[in-house]
């Protein structure tokens, strides 16, 4: 994917004009400020030289995916943080970028076209479930996506948001009841896929989850009529597993194995682990698997 394409699926949750014209009031009202006036939420970061401090700062999560917006001024100048989960703790990958605003169609996004590398890090500090509020801190090397500029890579620091008001995040889940998640070691790193698909196709089913932050993605394919118990997930069988990296590169299942802890009352909740070999034979695996999704 070109850097410049990352920006279309970043902003889009941000609902900024890429323009000339100045951002509307009613939008950074709806971000959670009046424009130019002092006010709970702070969001501010350090680059070219200088401290850019918010006007408005507003986080929703959706889909899996927490959006933390923050509006540099009133000409649509933006930098968006995107994680795949809202838990107090530290993330190193997350889509992070900034947004210059006025007549600029694309931006900075801290993911390096010569690589697919992600750098930087968002850690969130507190979540206040009373108030519903969000503050954390984070720092990332933004690239401009018109790669043919040649531009220089700018460094994003003492990034901070603080009491930003945040909509969509569930309240807790009673002890017992349905939850829904899906969440593996990839290579040894735990990943959290928040942003979770279930389809069928004749009698096969099949889970899609994404990490949406990192762009990788898991896949498990099983008969619609699974029962409990442990199945070998293995290629060209009823029961296999795919892993793909946000550069495109991933693998099968050429072993592995699922187990179906509980199928029952439109739920179905297992655990997996698999290995399988990339076009270039290098040996990748998936452990510590575990999902409960809604069927």
């Amino acid at each position: 994917m070109k850097l410049s394409a990352l920006f279309v699926v970043l902003f889009s949750a941000v609902f900024v004009s890429c323009d000339s014209e100045p951002v509307d009031p009613v939008l950074l009202e709806n971000l959670g400020e009046e424009p130019g006036t002092a006010g709970p939420a702070v969001f501010k970061v350090d680059f070219s030289g200088s401290t850019h401090t918010a006007i408005a700062a507003s986080a929703q999560y959706q889909m899996g995916v927490l959006n933390i917006a923050g509006v540099l001024n009133a000409n649509g100048e933006v930098l968006s943080i995107s994680l795949d989960d809202y838990a107090v703790k530290t993330y190193t990958d997350s889509f992070i970028g900034y947004f210059p605003g006025n007549s600029s169609e694309v931006g900075y996004l801290n993911i390096n076209p010569a690589t697919g590398e992600n750098h930087g890090n968002v850690t969130i500090t507190s979540y206040d479930a009373v108030n519903k509020t969000i503050s954390g801190r984070f720092n990332f090397t933004g690239w401009y996506g018109a790669e043919d500029l040649n531009l220089p890579s700018i460094a994003f620091t003492n990034g901070t948001f603080e009491n930003v008001p945040v909509s969509g995040i569930p309240t807790t889940t009673n002890p017992g009841t349905n939850e829904t998640f899906f969440r593996a070691k990839v290579n040894g790193t735990s990943k959290n896929f928040g942003t979770i698909m279930a389809f069928s196709e004749g009698a096969t089913w099949t889970i899609s989850a994404t990490n949406t932050a990192s762009q990788e993605s898991i896949s498990l394919t099983l008969p619609e009529t699974i029962t409990p118990g442990t199945y070998s997930l293995e290629m060209f069988t009823q029961y296999y597993a795919n892993y793909l990296s946000f550069t495109g590169d991933g693998f099968a299942s050429d072993s592995g194995t699922i187990t179906i802890t509980s199928h029952t009352g439109g739920w179905i909740k297992g655990t997996f682990s698999f290995t399988g070999e990339d076009f270039d034979d290098n040996v990748g695996n998936v452990t510590n698997g575990e999902f409960s999704v809604q069927d």
